[in-house]
């Protein structure tokens, strides 16, 4: 994908094909639910470590989630970027006619209806994963009875 994103700033694809390509990240709300699934896995995993230091050194998870919320535009363009590499790389050799007929599609209510579905899909799958990895770091990072937090 890096390579390809070099390739885009030689060779930009079209303003048409840009504008399609943006039309797909809002249908789809990619950038969006990409953001809200960082967000979580972050702060899950911040979240696990924290359990594991004592409690005067805790900053807790208000204080976490405020500075995620502090930072969250300046990480919204970078993944919007990412996305729209992702999406233009994916579709690179669909038919402009092709991708136009399917950004139509996305724009309807069935289109709107699947993929909220199947983010929401997503993101619960992510979910139940994040919360096994968190448990499992507690059980990692946490000292034994007696001893010190790293």
């Amino acid at each position: 994908m890096q390579s390809f994103a070099k390739q885009l700033e030689k060779a930009p694809p079209d303003n048409d094909r840009v504008q399609l390509i943006r039309r797909i990240d809002r249908a789809s709300n990619g950038t969006d639910v990409l953001l809200d699934i960082s967000e979580s896995l972050g702060l899950g995993i911040v979240a696990a470590y924290e359990e594991t230091l004592p409690a005067p050194q805790r900053s807790g998870l208000d204080h976490l989630r405020s500075q995620l919320a502090r930072s969250r535009e300046a990480r919204r363009q970078q993944i919007q970027a990412h996305v729209w590499v992702s999406l233009l790389l994916t579709y690179r050799t669909l038919p402009q006619e092709d991708l136009r007929r399917y950004v139509e599609f996305l724009e309807t209510e069935e289109g709107l209806g699947f993929y909220t579905q199947a983010n929401l899909a997503i993101k619960e799958a992510l979910e139940i994963s994040v919360t096994r990895i968190s448990r499992a770091m507690i059980d990692i990072l946490k000292p034994p009875a007696g001893r010190k937090a790293i």
